[in-house]
């Protein structure tokens, strides 16, 4: 029997499709997770991906992301930072394009089709923009053979393109005569940093950001940090060029939706540019002696192509977890997941693990520096419940999917309910820490697996409460070794194995475990409880953070 279907990105989206649509008997495709929940929460008719979704399909996908972004011409994009930028946006418009087109054929193999129902919003704001709406022109685009209805509009948004902007740093308040170490963000644990620069009498300059309250700045500043804001005015529309795209994926000519994609982000990508200008001259102005980065790729990468540039040293402190790859597809997933948070040509490329040691020697970086932790996770708490289990992955919507080591949210929720079984059914306690793509779910969540402890506490906090950790990837799985705390990683669906781990779910005192069944969960778990000599540092240096910090620092300052 054929399916009328609707498709929606948002729970607002999908609302007004049910509300404005006189059909019956609609069927929803969920493509983000807080639509599934929704379905879930009013027990709405939809199909779940899960059944529609092959492990086939996540190494397919990463082909042709592969072949894409090795046709890509970048024009007046001419640093790797910029050009990164630029890939990773179209990188993730391809995997939903290519996800949405798996979705409905497949749905269309089992079911057949009668109608797809699509809201016809088409708007975008801003890059990250939760109000970004594209699904339906996608729908409206590829899908030929089946009818589409369009139920509504809404009118598209897209930056003004009438003018640029010109940048440039406020800096009349650095001091020159001191030694300035410029940190381009002071996130991701920077604070051990900046603590041990300030012991050292070092001044930290950083770009003010508007989310730091009043009082944090002031401890900061307190702690020698210079905060500088870059300033902003209009200037006429600057004439920049990227050539177009020809690409196509199977039978279905993309060039269309992501030549359009490339035009909505010109003008951040004509502002990066401008951006870049003024960090160039921020450098030749200023006596500054280091710059150290955790993020490689758009304005935060751009700050080490430019000391590069204008020698001055430099480190790359990546805050993804990096292990090498075991096949062809894993390393087409690991490269990406590096491209973002490593350098080749920066002074220092610091290795926090052992497990990143393995792949940046794989991957022959000449610059690796075997730091140790510098900014993962590190709580020593000995007194740990051993029922306490901590579950986090990686989670994308469906405007930024990746392919094969990352958990779908489908699956995610079917974790949920698996391990939510096993809280109800034993005196295990389930911390589970959402990624911030998941955050606007937590409460609806909370309230659908009564047994599992969602919480919103910082990674660190929870770490101290918990006695072992279930991932898939995550950088989780670091900070977690550096806290002491054992991993499993669960690939339940067979698809991805993050590093090296122990198979053998009956053997003790393993650091990480891999398992891919529910009963060999189980009975990992087991195992941990029982273990009582774990050798952290097959993965992990056994230094902690400050004797880390002390020892990049003094081979650079």
């Amino acid at each position: 029997m054929s399916k009328l279907i609707c498709v929606a990105q948002s729970i607002d989206e999908l609302k007004f499709i049910l509300k404005n649509s006189n059909e019956k008997d609609i069927i929803c495709l969920p493509v983000d997770l807080s639509v599934q929940i929704y379905c879930l929460e009013k027990k709405l008719k939809f199909i779940n991906p899960l059944s529609l979704i092959k492990n086939n399909f996540h190494k397919k996908s990463l082909i042709y992301s592969d072949n894409l972004i090795k046709k890509l011409k970048y024009g007046d994009l001419r640093t790797r930072s910029q050009q990164k930028e630029y890939i990773a946006v179209m990188r993730f418009r391809l995997n939903s394009i290519m996800f949405l087109i798996e979705l409905i054929n497949q749905v269309e193999r089992k079911f057949k089709i009668k109608k797809i129902l699509v809201s016809g919003w088409n708007s975008y704001e801003d890059q990250f923009s939760k109000n970004n709406y594209f699904i339906s022109d996608l729908i409206i685009n590829l899908i030929k053979k089946i009818k589409i209805k369009v139920v509504g509009s809404k009118k598209i948004k897209l930056p003004l393109k009438s003018f640029h902007f010109k940048y440039f740093f406020e800096d009349s308040n650095i001091d020159n005569s001191k030694k300035l170490i410029f940190l381009t963000n002071i996130g991701y644990n920077f604070s051990r940093i900046i603590k041990f620069l300030k012991i050292k009498n070092i001044n930290i300059l950083t770009p003010d950001v508007d989310n730091l309250n009043f009082w944090k700045k002031k401890v900061l500043n307190f702690l020698n940090v210079t905060f500088i804001k870059l300033k902003k005015k209009k200037i006429k529309k600057k004439k920049k060029k990227i050539p177009n795209i020809r690409f196509n994926y199977g039978k279905y000519n993309l060039s269309k939706l992501l030549n359009y994609r490339k035009e909505q982000e010109m003008h951040n990508f004509v502002n990066l540019i401008e951006k870049s200008k003024a960090i160039d001259k921020l450098f030749e102005k200023n006596n500054i002696s280091l710059v150290a980065s955790n993020v490689t790729k758009g304005i935060y990468g751009y700050y080490l192509d430019s000391a590069i540039k204008h020698s001055l040293k430099t480190i790359c402190i990546p805050h993804g977890t990096l292990s090498k790859p075991f096949n062809r597809y894993d390393s087409k997933f690991k490269n990406i997941i590096s491209e973002a948070v490593t350098h080749e040509k920066t002074d220092f490329m610091a290795s926090q693990s052992k497990i990143s040691d393995r792949f940046l020697k794989y991957r022959k970086f000449k610059n690796m520096f075997p730091s140790g932790n510098l900014i993962f996770s590190e709580n020593f708490k000995n007194k740990i419940h051993k029922n306490n289990i901590l579950y986090a992955v990686t989670l994308k919507d469906f405007e930024s999917i990746q392919y094969l080591g990352t958990d779908m949210y489908y699956e995610f929720i079917e974790n949920l309910k698996y391990l939510n079984l096993i809280s109800q059914n034993s005196n295990l306690k389930i911390y589970v820490k959402l990624h911030p793509a998941a955050s606007h779910c937590f409460f609806s969540l909370k309230k659908m697996f009564k047994y599992l402890s969602f919480t919103q506490e910082k990674i660190q906090s929870v770490l101290s409460k918990v006695s072992m950790t279930i991932s898939f990837s995550s950088t989780v799985i670091e900070d977690s070794l550096n806290s002491r705390r054992p991993v499993i990683l669960f690939d339940r669906w067979r698809r991805y194995r993050h590093c090296l781990a122990e198979k053998n779910v009956s053997k003790k005192n393993s650091p990480i475990y891999y398992v891919n069944s529910k009963k060999s969960l189980i009975q990992c778990i087991k195992t941990i409880q029982k273990s009582n000599n774990i050798y952290f540092n097959k993965f992990i240096y056994q230094d902690q953070t400050n004797q880390n910090i002390s020892k990049l620092f003094s081979q650079v300052i």
